[in-house]
């Protein structure tokens, strides 16, 4: 991909790339102070067919997969959905900004089940079980400046929106419950096809000074590249390669994949003189999918900025750790007959056997 600056509002919508997503996190209330959180993805992927792997008759390139998580904090319990493929509709992205309908493959064609719409600065989000409406307070966040960023010759195009306002409504063990908040959204995509074979630790970060901040590691081929881009209060962005993300003296084992998860941690950017100890409000918070297990919670943050104390909240993503998980054919069998279903004349499908490298 040609580096250059993301453009608004082009970018908002889908791009001829082999991956890409739209991510939406953010920790609420409901009327009586109890805390909840959401985390709300749409992915969609390019698979590259190969004509010696798959027959001719694909009912279209691009797939989608739908992912959501509801928790009730105090309770520590946490709702997780998986839509293996979902469908959208025929006047998705067809606006300029952000404008997709989707539906399980279930439902009638183009019902407009979930959604992402854009209008401005306003998002409103349907999900399975979220219907929320978000404003966004400043302008996007260009991870790295532009919005390019390039690690290990893997480049991806990456934005967020880092402060919105967030009212609307939840579903929790049945129960509706309106609540209102702070959301997040990211939006990436890139060309590269074996992302599944690199890990990362994430986090977005929002302080009550109302500075926000996204920092990670991205890990390749046992090498390691860190960033964090900030937002202020007035606009102002500021990203450094040289921070130290390391975890502490907390971790949750997996019972299904094994896998070990470190819910606490240390980021120091030593440049600005920040300090942040991140930490998990929840357990057991692991999503599965295809052979791919990663970890998504709400965290709370105390931070050191310049010797002041700030205290603050977000959301946390841990992927790439060592697992037994490894369900690929169960999963070709869940797309074959996905596949079946919105092909109106039951071609047979194969599906690829590498699939986990896309």
């Amino acid at each position: 991909m040609e580096k250059r600056k993301i453009k608004f509002p082009e970018d908002e919508s889908k791009h001829d790339t082999i991956g890409e997503w739209w991510y939406f996190n953010g920790n609420l209330k409901d009327k009586k102070g109890r805390q909840y959180s959401y985390m709300n993805t749409l992915f969609r992927i390019k698979l590259p067919f190969r004509k010696h792997k798959i027959l001719p008759k694909i009912p279209r390139k691009d797939f989608y997969f739908y992912h959501s998580i509801i928790t009730d904090i105090e309770q520590n319990k946490f709702f997780p959905h998986i839509d293996y493929i979902v469908r959208t509709t025929s006047d998705s992205f067809r606006k300029d900004g952000l404008n997709v309908f989707f539906s399980p493959t279930t439902a009638i064609r183009d019902l407009k089940f979930y959604y992402i719409q854009q209008s401005n600065n306003e998002y409103n989000i349907k999900g399975e079980n979220i219907d929320l409406r978000l404003i966004s307070q400043k302008p996007a966040l260009l991870e790295n400046k532009t919005g390019y960023v390039n690690f290990f010759d893997r480049p991806t195009f990456y934005y967020s929106l880092t402060d919105m306002t967030t009212k609307g409504k939840i579903i929790v063990n049945g129960e509706m419950i309106e609540v209102t908040g702070k959301s997040w959204m990211d939006h990436q995509w890139s060309n590269v096809s074996d992302v599944t074979k690199d890990h990362w630790n994430w986090f977005s970060i929002q302080l009550e000074n109302g500075l926000e901040m996204v920092c990670y590691e991205y890990g390749h081929n046992r090498q390691s590249a860190y960033l964090a881009t900030i937002i202020h209060p007035d606009g102002r962005q500021e990203t450094f390669n040289d921070l130290v993300i390391k975890p502490l003296d907390r971790q949750w084992t997996s019972p299904s994949t094994k896998a070990v998860y470190d819910l606490a941690w240390e980021i120091e950017i030593p440049e600005r003189q920040i300090k942040l100890c991140v930490e998990s409000k929840v357990k057991n918070h692991e999503m599965n999918f295809l052979s791919i297990n990663y970890w998504e919670s709400p965290i709370t943050i105390k931070a050191l900025i310049n010797g002041k104390r700030i205290n603050g909240f977000g959301y946390m993503e841990l992927a790439g750790r060592p697992s037994v998980f490894n369900n690929l054919a169960l999963l070709r069998s869940k797309i074959s007959g996905e596949i079946s279903k919105i092909n109106p004349k039951n071609r047979v499908v194969s599906v690829p056997e590498d699939l986990e490298n896309y």
